[in-house]
C-alpha cells in the first residue's frame, strides 16, 4: 500500500468513529472480564491446580454471561444503531425488521461476542499500547526519563524511538483492521439473512404483480366501459331530439357502464390502499351482464355457451371474462355495432372462448386505447399455460382464446 494512502486512512474520520465503537465494546467487555477474574482473585495464593481450575471456570462464566445477553432483543437493537451510526457502511441504508426469528438472533449475537472480543483488544491497546508508545518517543528525544527502569537501563535513544513507533503503529493499524472487520461483518451478521431477504423479494414481487394485475383489469374495465359510453353518448346526441326514447335508453346505458367502471375502480383502489375488502372481481358468472352492456351499445351479439362454465375455478373464470371483455372491447373499438359471434365452452381440461365479426367496410377513426389491452391478455392468458390467436379469416375478425384448468 502507498504511504500516503496508508497514513490517510489512518487519519481518516471513519476510523476514528469505529475507533470509538470498538472503545464502547472493550468497556461494555469489562464487567464481564471482572466475572472471569474473579474466581481467579479467590483462588490465588493456593494451588496450581486450584488456580488453573478458577481460571477456567472464569473463562467459563464469562461465555455464559456473554451467551446470555448476547440473545436480548435490547442488545440486537442498540448494535444495530450504533453500527448504523459509527460504522456506517452498507447497514445504514438496510431496514433491520424489529422482530426477527432464533437464527437471526443467533447471528446478532455473535456480532455482540465479535464486538466485545475486538472492542477488549482495541481498549487494551487504547490504555496500554497507546501511552507506552507516546512514552517511549518521549523518552527517545529526552522528555521522560526511563534510566530508573531497569529494564530499559542503557537502552540507546533510537532503539526507544523504534519501540515507541512500533506501538503508535500497532495501535494505528490494529484499529483501522478491527474497524474494518467489524464494518465487514455489521451487514452479514446484523443485516437480514439471505432467508428473510429472499422473503422479502418474493413478498415484494407479488406486490408488484399485484399492482400489474390491477393495472391490467382496470385497463380491460374500463376500457370497455369508455367504449360503451362513448358509442352511447354520441347516439344519444344525435337522436336526442329524432328518438327521445332511444337516448334515454343510450343515456341509462352510459349510466350503467360508468357505474360499473366506478365499483372496478374502488376495488383496485381499496386494495392498493389495503384498507377495505377488495371489491367484486368479475368472473363468467357475470357474462349475462357483460353480454347485455355490449348489446346496449350496439352489438348485436349471438352468443352459445357450452360446458361446465359455472364449476370453472375462480382464477380461469375470471381471466375467462377478462378475455371476452377485450374482445367485445376491441370490436365496438374497431368495428363499431356490428353483429357479433360469442361462443364459450368449457370441459375438465379448458375454456375455449372465440370472439368474431365481420371487417368494417371502413375502419373506424383510430382512438386513444394504448394498444395494451390484447397484449396484457396474451401476456396473461400465456402465463397459464393458454393460447391466445387474433387474426383475419374470410372476411372477419376472430379472436381465440384457450385458457387451461390446470396450469
Amino acid at each position: 500500500m502507498n504511504p500516503g494512502r496508508a497514513l490517510l486512512q489512518v487519519l481518516a474520520p471513519a476510523t476514528w468513529r469505529r475507533w470509538v465503537y470498538l472503545v464502547l465494546g472493550g468497556a461494555v467487555f469489562t464487567p464481564y472480564l471482572l466475572v472471569g477474574v474473579y474466581p481467579v482473585v479467590a483462588a490465588w495464593g493456593g494451588r496450581t491446580a486450584a488456580v488453573t481450575a478458577a481460571a477456567a471456570g472464569g473463562v467459563v462464566l464469562v461465555l455464559a454471561a456473554i451467551a446470555l445477553t448476547a440473545m436480548l432483543e435490547a442488545v440486537r437493537q442498540l448494535e444495530v444503531v450504533a453500527a448504523k451510526l459509527l460504522l456506517r457502511g452498507p447497514l445504514t441504508s438496510e431496514l433491520i425488521p424489529s422482530s426477527v426469528s432464533g437464527a437471526d438472533r443467533v447471528r446478532a449475537g455473535a456480532f455482540f461476542a465479535l464486538h466485545l472480543l475486538c472492542g477488549g483488544l482495541v481498549g487494551f491497546a487504547t490504555i496500554i499500547v497507546l501511552p507506552s508508545g507516546i512514552t517511549f518517543l518521549l523518552a527517545a528525544v529526552g522528555v521522560v526519563d526511563l534510566s530508573g527502569d531497569s529494564a530499559w537501563q542503557g537502552r540507546s535513544q533510537p532503539v526507544m524511538a523504534l519501540v515507541g513507533a512500533g506501538c503508535l503503529v500497532v495501535f494505528a493499524y490494529g484499529t483501522v483492521l478491527l474497524g474494518a472487520l467489524m464494518s465487514w461483518a455489521a451487514p452479514r451478521l446484523l443485516g437480514r439473512s439471505s432467508t428473510s431477504r429472499l422473503a422479502e423479494m418474493e413478498r415484494v414481487t407479488g406486490e408488484l404483480s399485484e399492482r400489474n394485475r390491477l393495472a391490467r383489469e382496470l385497463h380491460d374495465s374500463v376500457g370497455h366501459a369508455l367504449s360503451i359510453v362513448t358509442i352511447q353518448a354520441g347516439a344519444a346526441r344525435k337522436l336526442l331530439d329524432a328518438d327521445p326514447e332511444f337516448a334515454r335508453e343510450s343515456l341509462a346505458a352510459v349510466e350503467q357502464a360508468a357505474s360499473q367502471a366506478l365499483a372496478d375502480l374502488d376495488g383496485a383502489l381499496a386494495t392498493l390502499r389495503d384498507d377495505g375488502p377488495p371489491g367484486h372481481r368479475r368472473t363468467l358468472d357475470d357474462i349475462d351482464a357483460l353480454i347485455g352492456q355490449s348489446q346496449a351499445a350496439g352489438l348485436v351479439i349471438e352468443a352459445e355457451l357450452a360446458g361446465p362454465i359455472a364449476a370453472l375455478p375462480e382464477p380461469v373464470s375470471r381471466d375467462a371474462f377478462l378475455a371476452t371483455q377485450e374482445g367485445l372491447s376491441n370490436v365496438l373499438r374497431h368495428a363499431g355495432p356490428v353483429p357479433v359471434a360469442l361462443r364459450l365452452a368449457a370441459d375438465d381440461d379448458s375454456i375455449r372462448i372465440h370472439v368474431s365479426n365481420p371487417m368494417p367496410a371502413r375502419p373506424l377513426p383510430a382512438r386513444p386505447s394504448g394498444g395494451r389491452g390484447l397484449r396484457w391478455m396474451s401476456e396473461r392468458i400465456q402465463s397459464r399455460g393458454g393460447t391466445v390467436a387474433a387474426r383475419e379469416v374470410d372476411g372477419r375478425w376472430r379472436l381465440d382464446v384457450t385458457i387451461p384448468v390446470e396450469p
